[in-house]
Protein backbone atom coordinates (compact mmCIF):
# COMPACT_ATOMS: atom_id res chain seq x y z
CA UNK A 1 0.00 0.00 0.00
CA UNK A 2 2.66 2.04 -0.45
CA UNK A 3 4.91 1.63 2.52
CA UNK A 4 8.27 0.47 1.62
CA UNK A 5 9.20 3.45 4.46
CA UNK A 6 7.75 1.54 7.26
CA UNK A 7 10.65 0.10 7.58
CA UNK A 8 13.46 1.38 5.78
CA UNK A 9 15.93 -0.33 7.36
CA UNK A 10 14.35 -3.95 7.96
CA UNK A 11 17.43 -5.43 8.72
CA UNK A 12 19.39 -3.34 10.90
CA UNK A 13 22.53 -4.40 13.26
CA UNK A 14 20.86 -5.90 16.54
CA UNK A 15 24.16 -3.90 18.88
CA UNK A 16 26.72 -5.05 16.53
CA UNK A 17 25.59 -7.97 15.15
CA UNK A 18 23.74 -7.79 11.58
CA UNK A 19 20.98 -9.75 10.70
CA UNK A 20 23.30 -11.38 7.63
CA UNK A 21 26.00 -12.24 9.88
CA UNK A 22 26.74 -14.69 12.71
CA UNK A 23 24.49 -14.13 15.80
CA UNK A 24 26.90 -16.26 18.05
CA UNK A 25 25.40 -15.63 21.52
CA UNK A 26 22.02 -14.11 20.33
CA UNK A 27 21.03 -17.49 18.65
CA UNK A 28 22.13 -18.89 21.83
CA UNK A 29 19.91 -16.97 24.44
CA UNK A 30 17.02 -17.52 21.32
CA UNK A 31 16.57 -21.04 21.66
CA UNK A 32 16.02 -20.58 25.72
CA UNK A 33 13.21 -17.56 25.16
CA UNK A 34 11.38 -19.88 22.36
CA UNK A 35 10.65 -22.43 25.43
CA UNK A 36 9.99 -19.91 27.92
CA UNK A 37 7.80 -18.27 25.48
CA UNK A 38 6.09 -21.16 24.72
CA UNK A 39 4.82 -22.00 28.47
CA UNK A 40 4.22 -18.08 28.56
CA UNK A 41 1.72 -18.29 25.36
CA UNK A 42 0.22 -21.44 27.08
CA UNK A 43 -0.82 -19.70 30.05
CA UNK A 44 -1.63 -16.53 28.79
CA UNK A 45 -5.38 -16.94 27.21
CA UNK A 46 -5.45 -20.53 28.70
CA UNK A 47 -9.24 -19.67 29.39
CA UNK A 48 -9.90 -18.37 25.95
CA UNK A 49 -9.35 -21.77 23.87
CA UNK A 50 -12.89 -22.10 22.62
CA UNK A 51 -12.10 -22.40 18.72
CA UNK A 52 -14.71 -20.33 16.51
CA UNK A 53 -17.04 -21.41 14.01
CA UNK A 54 -15.70 -23.17 11.10
CA UNK A 55 -12.42 -24.33 9.64
CA UNK A 56 -9.47 -22.49 7.84
CA UNK A 57 -7.58 -23.70 4.71
CA UNK A 58 -4.77 -21.13 5.25
CA UNK A 59 -1.26 -20.93 7.14
CA UNK A 60 -1.23 -18.20 9.44
CA UNK A 61 1.86 -16.33 9.03
CA UNK A 62 4.58 -12.97 10.82
CA UNK A 63 7.01 -11.08 10.18
CA UNK A 64 9.27 -9.62 12.54
CA UNK A 65 10.95 -6.47 12.32
CA UNK A 66 13.64 -4.51 14.36
CA UNK A 67 12.52 -1.16 16.42
CA UNK A 68 12.65 1.43 14.51
CA UNK A 69 14.81 4.53 15.38
CA UNK A 70 17.88 3.06 16.87
CA UNK A 71 19.42 -0.46 16.74
CA UNK A 72 17.43 -3.02 18.12
CA UNK A 73 19.22 -4.31 21.60
CA UNK A 74 19.52 -7.78 22.20
CA UNK A 75 16.79 -8.30 24.49
CA UNK A 76 14.01 -6.98 22.14
CA UNK A 77 15.66 -9.23 19.43
CA UNK A 78 15.16 -11.64 21.21
CA UNK A 79 11.52 -11.47 22.44
CA UNK A 80 10.61 -10.14 18.94
CA UNK A 81 11.84 -13.54 17.12
CA UNK A 82 10.89 -15.55 20.26
CA UNK A 83 7.26 -14.46 19.60
CA UNK A 84 7.18 -14.84 16.05
CA UNK A 85 8.31 -18.04 15.74
CA UNK A 86 5.61 -19.64 19.29
CA UNK A 87 3.11 -18.15 17.36
CA UNK A 88 2.99 -18.48 13.52
CA UNK A 89 3.31 -21.69 11.55
CA UNK A 90 4.91 -19.23 8.51
CA UNK A 91 7.80 -16.79 8.73
CA UNK A 92 7.89 -14.09 5.69
CA UNK A 93 10.97 -12.12 5.09
CA UNK A 94 10.98 -8.87 3.29
CA UNK A 95 13.82 -7.48 2.06
CA UNK A 96 14.54 -4.01 0.47
CA UNK A 97 16.58 -4.66 -2.73
CA UNK A 98 18.69 -2.40 -5.05
CA UNK A 99 21.66 -3.59 -7.35
CA UNK A 100 23.36 -1.52 -5.00
CA UNK A 101 22.80 -3.42 -1.74
CA UNK A 102 24.47 -6.26 -0.10
CA UNK A 103 23.67 -9.45 -1.40
CA UNK A 104 19.91 -10.04 -0.80
CA UNK A 105 20.66 -14.29 0.39
CA UNK A 106 22.86 -12.76 3.25
CA UNK A 107 20.24 -10.06 4.36
CA UNK A 108 17.71 -13.03 4.26
CA UNK A 109 20.45 -15.37 6.50
CA UNK A 110 19.27 -15.14 9.98
CA UNK A 111 15.36 -14.96 9.81
CA UNK A 112 15.03 -17.36 6.60
CA UNK A 113 17.50 -19.74 8.31
CA UNK A 114 15.60 -19.77 11.89
CA UNK A 115 12.42 -20.73 9.90
CA UNK A 116 13.78 -23.15 8.26
CA UNK A 117 15.23 -24.89 11.57
CA UNK A 118 12.46 -24.40 13.63
CA UNK A 119 9.82 -25.75 10.95
CA UNK A 120 7.94 -23.17 9.75
CA UNK A 121 7.35 -22.45 5.91
CA UNK A 122 8.77 -19.31 4.50
CA UNK A 123 8.05 -16.87 2.51
CA UNK A 124 10.97 -14.57 0.81
CA UNK A 125 9.41 -10.93 -0.44
CA UNK A 126 11.84 -8.62 -2.53
CA UNK A 127 10.88 -5.29 -2.14
CA UNK A 128 12.71 -2.93 -4.96
CA UNK A 129 10.42 0.28 -4.80
CA UNK A 130 10.22 2.88 -2.65
CA UNK A 131 8.89 4.05 0.15
CA UNK A 132 6.70 6.22 -1.40
CA UNK A 133 6.25 3.69 -4.07
CA UNK A 134 6.79 6.03 -6.89
CA UNK A 135 10.31 4.33 -8.32
CA UNK A 136 12.78 1.60 -7.98
CA UNK A 137 14.18 1.83 -4.34
CA UNK A 138 17.34 4.45 -4.14
CA UNK A 139 20.23 3.98 -1.64
CA UNK A 140 21.63 7.20 -2.83
CA UNK A 141 23.75 5.59 -4.83
CA UNK A 142 22.30 6.39 -7.89
CA UNK A 143 18.93 5.78 -9.97
CA UNK A 144 18.52 2.35 -11.47
CA UNK A 145 16.44 0.15 -13.88
CA UNK A 146 15.26 -2.86 -14.79
CA UNK A 147 16.33 -1.84 -18.34
CA UNK A 148 19.76 -1.77 -17.47
CA UNK A 149 21.57 -5.51 -18.07
CA UNK A 150 23.63 -4.79 -14.93
CA UNK A 151 20.38 -4.54 -12.56
CA UNK A 152 18.51 -7.40 -14.06
CA UNK A 153 22.05 -9.69 -14.00
CA UNK A 154 22.10 -8.82 -10.27
CA UNK A 155 18.33 -9.57 -9.47
CA UNK A 156 18.16 -12.49 -11.06
CA UNK A 157 21.49 -13.50 -9.58
CA UNK A 158 20.10 -12.97 -5.68
CA UNK A 159 16.78 -14.35 -6.80
CA UNK A 160 18.03 -17.96 -8.03
CA UNK A 161 20.51 -17.92 -4.55
CA UNK A 162 17.56 -17.35 -2.17
CA UNK A 163 15.74 -20.16 -4.02
CA UNK A 164 18.06 -22.69 -4.02
CA UNK A 165 19.54 -21.88 -0.29
CA UNK A 166 16.48 -21.28 1.47
CA UNK A 167 13.60 -23.45 -0.30
CA UNK A 168 10.66 -21.00 0.25
CA UNK A 169 7.41 -21.98 0.32
CA UNK A 170 6.47 -18.81 -1.44
CA UNK A 171 8.90 -16.14 -3.66
CA UNK A 172 7.38 -12.72 -3.58
CA UNK A 173 9.59 -10.68 -6.88
CA UNK A 174 8.02 -7.55 -6.32
CA UNK A 175 5.95 -5.92 -3.37
CA UNK A 176 2.96 -3.82 -4.40
CA UNK A 177 3.92 -3.44 -8.24
CA UNK A 178 0.27 -2.09 -9.17
CA UNK A 179 1.49 1.36 -7.43
CA UNK A 180 4.57 1.30 -9.82
CA UNK A 181 2.31 0.57 -12.80
CA UNK A 182 0.29 3.58 -12.09
CA UNK A 183 3.32 5.43 -11.25
CA UNK A 184 6.37 5.09 -13.52
CA UNK A 185 4.29 2.54 -16.04
CA UNK A 186 8.11 2.53 -18.35
CA UNK A 187 9.71 0.68 -14.97
CA UNK A 188 6.77 -1.41 -14.43
CA UNK A 189 7.01 -2.86 -18.09
CA UNK A 190 10.81 -3.54 -17.47
CA UNK A 191 9.97 -5.15 -14.31
CA UNK A 192 7.37 -7.67 -16.55
CA UNK A 193 10.00 -8.20 -18.88
CA UNK A 194 12.49 -9.79 -16.38
CA UNK A 195 10.12 -11.12 -14.06
CA UNK A 196 9.59 -14.69 -16.59
CA UNK A 197 13.25 -15.16 -16.57
CA UNK A 198 13.23 -14.76 -12.84
CA UNK A 199 10.52 -17.27 -12.03
CA UNK A 200 12.02 -20.08 -14.24
CA UNK A 201 15.69 -19.28 -12.27
CA UNK A 202 13.20 -19.76 -9.12
CA UNK A 203 11.87 -23.03 -10.65
CA UNK A 204 14.86 -24.16 -11.58
CA UNK A 205 16.48 -23.97 -8.21
CA UNK A 206 13.20 -25.06 -6.17
CA UNK A 207 10.48 -26.48 -7.96
CA UNK A 208 8.22 -26.62 -5.56
CA UNK A 209 8.46 -22.71 -4.29
CA UNK A 210 5.26 -20.61 -5.30
CA UNK A 211 6.55 -18.05 -7.28
CA UNK A 212 4.14 -14.33 -7.46
CA UNK A 213 4.15 -10.33 -6.95
CA UNK A 214 1.64 -9.08 -4.65
CA UNK A 215 -1.08 -5.87 -5.35
CA UNK A 216 -2.36 -3.81 -2.92
CA UNK A 217 -6.18 -4.84 -2.66
CA UNK A 218 -7.35 -1.74 -1.79
CA UNK A 219 -5.40 0.01 -4.50
CA UNK A 220 -6.70 -1.81 -7.21
CA UNK A 221 -10.11 -1.99 -5.96
CA UNK A 222 -10.54 1.74 -6.18
CA UNK A 223 -9.59 1.28 -9.99
CA UNK A 224 -11.41 -2.01 -11.27
CA UNK A 225 -14.69 -0.39 -11.56
CA UNK A 226 -15.68 -0.01 -15.50
CA UNK A 227 -17.33 2.51 -17.41
CA UNK A 228 -20.66 0.71 -17.12
CA UNK A 229 -20.07 1.00 -12.95
CA UNK A 230 -19.83 -2.80 -12.68
CA UNK A 231 -17.21 -4.49 -11.12
CA UNK A 232 -14.51 -6.70 -12.42
CA UNK A 233 -12.55 -9.41 -10.81
CA UNK A 234 -8.99 -8.43 -9.69
CA UNK A 235 -8.19 -11.35 -12.33
CA UNK A 236 -9.26 -9.40 -14.82
CA UNK A 237 -7.26 -6.19 -14.07
CA UNK A 238 -4.13 -5.25 -16.75
CA UNK A 239 -1.60 -4.97 -14.05
CA UNK A 240 -2.42 -8.33 -12.94
CA UNK A 241 -2.64 -10.12 -16.26
CA UNK A 242 0.65 -8.75 -17.43
CA UNK A 243 2.51 -11.36 -16.48
CA UNK A 244 0.31 -13.98 -18.03
CA UNK A 245 0.50 -17.19 -16.55
CA UNK A 246 3.29 -17.47 -14.44
CA UNK A 247 1.53 -16.26 -11.20
CA UNK A 248 1.45 -19.34 -8.85
CA UNK A 249 -1.06 -17.07 -6.40
CA UNK A 250 -2.54 -13.96 -6.51
CA UNK A 251 -0.39 -12.48 -4.00
CA UNK A 252 -2.12 -9.82 -1.64
CA UNK A 253 -1.39 -6.76 0.94
CA UNK A 254 -4.95 -6.20 2.59
CA UNK A 255 -5.18 -2.99 4.72
CA UNK A 256 -9.12 -1.74 4.69
CA UNK A 257 -8.01 0.59 7.47
CA UNK A 258 -7.32 2.77 4.61
CA UNK A 259 -10.73 3.50 3.84
CA UNK A 260 -12.97 2.48 7.15
CA UNK A 261 -12.38 3.43 10.93
CA UNK A 262 -13.74 0.37 12.26
CA UNK A 263 -13.51 -3.45 11.28
CA UNK A 264 -18.05 -3.72 11.30
CA UNK A 265 -18.08 -1.63 8.30
CA UNK A 266 -17.16 -4.26 6.46
CA UNK A 267 -18.58 -6.88 4.49
CA UNK A 268 -18.14 -10.58 4.66
CA UNK A 269 -17.74 -10.43 0.61
CA UNK A 270 -14.87 -7.98 0.99
CA UNK A 271 -12.73 -10.12 -0.74
CA UNK A 272 -14.76 -12.24 -2.27
CA UNK A 273 -16.94 -9.89 -4.46
CA UNK A 274 -13.44 -9.20 -6.72
CA UNK A 275 -11.77 -12.33 -6.59
CA UNK A 276 -13.21 -15.47 -7.78
CA UNK A 277 -13.30 -18.56 -5.89
CA UNK A 278 -10.83 -20.26 -8.59
CA UNK A 279 -8.29 -18.06 -7.65
CA UNK A 280 -5.60 -19.13 -5.67
CA UNK A 281 -4.51 -16.44 -3.24
CA UNK A 282 -1.90 -15.70 -0.43
CA UNK A 283 -2.20 -12.56 1.71
CA UNK A 284 1.48 -11.65 2.18
CA UNK A 285 0.60 -8.94 4.89
CA UNK A 286 -2.28 -7.61 6.28
CA UNK A 287 -2.54 -5.49 9.79
CA UNK A 288 -4.34 -2.84 11.89
CA UNK A 289 -2.44 -0.35 13.66
CA UNK A 290 -3.50 0.28 17.41
CA UNK A 291 -2.88 2.84 20.14
CA UNK A 292 -3.33 2.69 23.96
CA UNK A 293 -7.30 3.47 23.76
CA UNK A 294 -8.07 1.25 20.86
CA UNK A 295 -7.06 -2.19 21.06
CA UNK A 296 -10.28 -3.60 20.81
CA UNK A 297 -10.63 -1.81 17.04
CA UNK A 298 -7.94 -4.03 16.22
CA UNK A 299 -9.27 -7.34 18.08
CA UNK A 300 -12.55 -6.94 16.04
CA UNK A 301 -10.04 -6.66 12.46
CA UNK A 302 -8.17 -9.91 13.84
CA UNK A 303 -11.98 -12.20 14.40
CA UNK A 304 -13.29 -10.38 10.92
CA UNK A 305 -10.10 -11.11 8.81
CA UNK A 306 -10.00 -14.90 10.01
CA UNK A 307 -13.15 -15.06 9.76
CA UNK A 308 -13.42 -14.13 6.16
CA UNK A 309 -10.32 -15.61 4.48
CA UNK A 310 -11.89 -18.40 3.80
CA UNK A 311 -14.32 -16.71 1.31
CA UNK A 312 -11.28 -16.85 -1.41
CA UNK A 313 -8.81 -19.78 -1.52
CA UNK A 314 -6.16 -18.47 0.52
CA UNK A 315 -3.51 -20.66 1.45
CA UNK A 316 -1.46 -17.80 3.40
CA UNK A 317 -2.15 -15.05 5.82
CA UNK A 318 0.55 -13.20 7.35
CA UNK A 319 0.26 -10.08 9.99
CA UNK A 320 2.44 -8.06 8.87
CA UNK A 321 4.34 -7.64 11.82
CA UNK A 322 4.60 -9.44 15.49
CA UNK A 323 5.19 -6.78 17.87
CA UNK A 324 4.98 -2.64 17.21
CA UNK A 325 8.37 -0.96 16.10
CA UNK A 326 8.18 1.82 19.15
CA UNK A 327 6.80 2.38 22.46
CA UNK A 328 3.40 3.00 22.21
CA UNK A 329 1.44 5.73 23.13
CA UNK A 330 -1.80 7.50 21.93
CA UNK A 331 -2.02 10.09 18.46
CA UNK A 332 -4.37 12.34 17.13
CA UNK A 333 -6.47 11.17 15.19
CA UNK A 334 -6.33 11.84 11.43
CA UNK A 335 -8.36 12.93 9.19
CA UNK A 336 -8.68 10.79 6.71
CA UNK A 337 -11.38 7.89 6.82
CA UNK A 338 -9.84 5.50 8.22
CA UNK A 339 -6.81 4.99 10.70
CA UNK A 340 -3.97 4.18 7.89
CA UNK A 341 -5.26 6.51 5.15
CA UNK A 342 -2.72 9.75 6.25
CA UNK A 343 0.82 9.45 6.31
CA UNK A 344 2.38 6.29 7.08
CA UNK A 345 4.77 7.66 9.61
CA UNK A 346 1.91 7.90 11.57
CA UNK A 347 0.76 4.29 12.02
CA UNK A 348 3.91 2.22 10.79
CA UNK A 349 4.94 1.22 13.84
CA UNK A 350 1.95 0.60 15.68
CA UNK A 351 0.94 -3.00 13.85
CA UNK A 352 1.99 -5.45 16.21
CA UNK A 353 0.39 -7.99 18.15
CA UNK A 354 2.23 -7.09 20.44
CA UNK A 355 4.03 -4.38 22.32
CA UNK A 356 7.58 -3.88 21.73
CA UNK A 357 8.35 -5.00 25.06
CA UNK A 358 6.25 -8.65 24.22
CA UNK A 359 3.17 -7.17 26.43
CA UNK A 360 0.31 -8.98 24.06
CA UNK A 361 -2.25 -6.88 23.17
CA UNK A 362 -6.15 -7.78 23.12
CA UNK A 363 -6.08 -9.25 19.72
CA UNK A 364 -3.70 -11.81 20.84
CA UNK A 365 -6.28 -13.94 22.40
CA UNK A 366 -8.50 -14.48 18.93
CA UNK A 367 -5.18 -14.93 16.64
CA UNK A 368 -3.86 -17.58 18.74
CA UNK A 369 -7.81 -19.45 18.77
CA UNK A 370 -7.13 -19.42 15.24
CA UNK A 371 -3.50 -20.63 15.01
CA UNK A 372 -4.56 -23.37 18.34
CA UNK A 373 -7.26 -24.90 17.12
CA UNK A 374 -8.94 -24.78 14.19
CA UNK A 375 -8.94 -27.63 11.77
CA UNK A 376 -5.54 -27.36 9.64
CA UNK A 377 -7.59 -28.78 6.57
CA UNK A 378 -3.95 -28.69 4.39
CA UNK A 379 -2.46 -30.25 7.40
CA UNK A 380 -1.01 -33.39 5.39
CA UNK A 381 0.32 -30.58 2.60
CA UNK A 382 2.35 -28.58 4.82
CA UNK A 383 3.59 -31.43 6.66
CA UNK A 384 5.06 -32.56 3.46
CA UNK A 385 6.58 -28.85 2.45
CA UNK A 386 8.40 -28.43 6.03
CA UNK A 387 10.00 -31.61 5.30
CA UNK A 388 10.95 -31.16 2.42
CA UNK A 389 12.27 -27.84 3.22
CA UNK A 390 13.92 -29.03 6.34
CA UNK A 391 15.84 -31.51 3.76
CA UNK A 392 17.09 -28.89 1.45
CA UNK A 393 17.96 -26.08 4.34
CA UNK A 394 21.91 -25.53 4.48
CA UNK A 395 21.32 -23.91 7.80
CA UNK A 396 21.33 -24.91 11.03
CA UNK A 397 20.93 -22.69 13.87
Amino acid sequence: MGWTGRFPKAYVEVKTISFGGTMGGLLKLLGLLVCVLGGWVLVTGQDHRSPPAGQRSFAMGLAYWPAQGEKTTQADAQTGVGIALENSEHILVQIPWSPFMKSAPERAAWMAGLANSHGHSLTIAIDWIDEDRKGSLNTGVGEWSFENAWARERFLSDIELLARRYKPQFMVLGVEVDFIAHHKPELFQSFVTVYESAYRAVKSKSPETQVAVSFQFEHIFEHIRDSRGTWNTIGEYPVVTAFGPLLDVLGLSVYPCRFVEHPTDLPADYLSSVITNKTPVAIFETAWPTNLSDEKIQKSYVEWLLGIANSVSSGLLVWVSATDSEAIQDFESINGPGPCSGKVATWKNRLGLWRVDGAPKLALVSWQKWLVNIPRVRAMEGEAITDQRAQGSTHRY
